[in-house]
């Protein structure tokens, strides 16, 4: 399904992917895909072959689609081209989605896609949004739709494009604790509720009447 949205990874202070995606975006999706895989991951050593991440430049691209038999100049590719492309560089397609994450881990020297950080700011383009900051040791989810100005989350400073607002943090969770419930706290919960997270952040906010 067309869903539109953006995974990002923070490390070092810096951006190390801020990837669109296509596909799947909703919780269920992509959302969960990417739970599934941190919740599997050896978290150190993502963080390590996230160190060693790249995300190439707009030309560097170029040159590999015309390595894969495209015009320098060309705006449209055959259809073999663009197999022998994707075949050569799949995470750097719109449909990789959080396959790329899984490509992180493999990969020699990951290679990523050009930063996309500015998608975020159209959210009615944007439909979600998912942080992983390893910085902070946090997985962030964000909403898009955002028909009113806020100060929620990274992204709310980014210049507004269009006449939606950016997308809009709805939950927080460590990465080494994120609960089952984390789709149901993210559709329904607020943010103050469940910013510290795993079971912790589901009590305290049962407690205060936030979960029922």
């Amino acid at each position: 399904m067309g869903t539109r949205h953006l995974i990002s990874i923070y490390q070092d202070g810096e951006v190390k992917l801020a990837q669109y995606g296509q596909w799947d975006g909703y919780y269920g999706g992509q959302g969960d895909a990417i739970v599934s895989f941190l919740r599997a991951v050896d978290l150190d050593a993502f963080k390590g072959q996230v160190r060693k991440s790249r995300m190439l430049s707009r030309e560097e691209v170029r040159d590999l689609w015309v390595a894969a038999g495209a015009e320098p100049d060309a705006q449209f590719v055959n259809m073999e081209v663009s197999k022998r492309f994707k075949e050569a560089n799949p995470q750097l397609f719109r449909d990789s989605g959080s396959d790329t994450l899984a490509y992180i881990m493999e990969a020699e020297e990951p290679l990523l896609a050009p930063d996309s950080t500015a998608f975020a700011a159209d959210s009615l383009f944007c439909e979600y949004a998912y942080v992983i900051d390893l910085d902070t040791m946090v997985f962030e989810v964000y909403l898009g739709f955002q028909e009113e100005p806020h100060e929620e989350g990274r992204f709310h400073g980014l210049p507004r494009d269009g006449d939606y607002y950016p997308v809009k943090i709805v939950a927080k969770f460590e990465l080494a604790d994120i609960p089952s419930r984390w789709i149901s706290i993210a559709e329904g919960s607020p943010i103050e509720a469940v910013a510290a997270a795993g079971m912790k952040g589901i009590r305290a906010a049962g407690e205060e009447g936030g979960l029922n």
